[in-house]
């Protein structure tokens, strides 16, 4: 094990980290690989020593005339063992649950990762007429700095068209939004931005359900992504796609 990854993994497994230093090893797990070996390991050796101090726990208890010899000594040393038990037992503990979030968000993210494309929008102008709007202007603007992944740029754009009720692509524009949240990794701005995509427009209805079930796996909730995964199960588009993650999960 290298020197540097000791204390960060003593550190992780002792919960001495705040949520954004665990939140940054995890993710550092996920890109070393000689670190989240290095994890397995050390939650091997601390199982390991759990199992011997066990073993020499019963031999101890199992030799009755030790005890009966010491007699006046035997509250001390029960109640000794009671607390290196508990102590022992709250590690455990805490190294079950840490091992368990580790490997459910890993697992998450890599079918997020797997399914995760931004939404391919056609920017092609409507050439029955020459007039153009300023506000379709503005879309051809945004939806082209889109395209290029321009979030600078199309995001102000998006925003504001997103925010006017007179655009018959308002809905769409929300659902950019989305993305490119998820592509710059603002998981909680896609999920409160994918919300908004209006339930009732049937043209969006399950695209909008795609890339919010895609942002809850980002996220680590579960059974948020189950619910909209199963709202996917009419749709001709996605249907094969979130059946195949339903099973995965």
């Amino acid at each position: 094990m290298k020197p540097e990854y000791t204390d960060r993994i003593s550190s992780y497994l002792d919960s001495e980290m705040d949520d954004t230093q665990r939140e940054a090893f995890e993710e550092a797990c996920r890109q070393d690989d000689e670190l989240r070996s290095a994890l397995k390991t050390e939650l091997k050796v601390r199982m390991a020593l759990h199992e011997h101090a066990k073993r020499e726990r019963r031999s101890f208890y199992s030799k009755s005339n030790h005890l009966e010899g010491q007699k006046p000594a035997r509250k001390a040393i029960t109640w000794g063992a009671y607390l290196r038990v508990a102590a022992l037992f709250l590690i455990v503990c805490v190294l079950a649950v840490a091992l368990y979030r580790y490997n459910r968000t890993t697992d998450l993210e890599k079918v997020y990762e797997s399914n995760f494309e931004l939404y391919f929008v056609s920017m092609e102008r409507n050439t029955a007429g020459d007039a153009t709007s300023v506000i379709d202007s503005v879309w051809q603007i945004a939806g082209q700095a889109y395209q290029q992944g321009n979030w600078e740029t199309a995001g102000p754009l998006l925003r504001d068209l997103g925010g006017n009720e007179d655009f018959a692509a308002r809905d769409l524009a929300i659902l950019l939004l989305g993305n490119i949240a998820l592509a710059q990794d603002s998981t909680e701005l896609a999920i409160t931005t994918l919300q908004q995509v209006d339930p009732g427009n049937l043209a969006l209805k399950y695209d909008a359900a795609w890339y919010l079930a895609l942002a809850y796996l980002k996220s680590g909730s579960k059974d948020l992504a189950l619910e909209q995964l199963k709202v996917l199960g009419s749709s001709k588009v996605y249907r094969e796609k979130a059946s195949e993650i339903r099973e995965k999960l």
